[in-house]
């Protein structure tokens, strides 16, 4: 027999918590790059819709649905 070291595999929270402790620096870039900005976003498409869209938005819909 060869003296292979057959290691017992890690738990998902071993290995989660190995990954995110070697990653940390991408995770962060991506928390800042992508998610913040999109949350920004939903939350300004929000107010839009709340307050009832662009002045401008009727009419360019119903120019539409005429020539459809």
């Amino acid at each position: 027999m060869s003296n292979v070291d057959l290691k017992r595999p890690q738990s998902f929270w071993q290995f989660f918590l190995g990954l995110l402790a070697s990653h940390w620096q991408a995770l962060l870039l991506l928390l800042f790059g992508v998610c913040v900005p999109l949350f920004f976003f939903e939350q300004l498409a929000l107010i839009i819709y709340q307050q009832g869209g662009f002045p401008w938005d009727e009419a360019i819909l119903r120019a539409i649905h005429t020539t459809v």
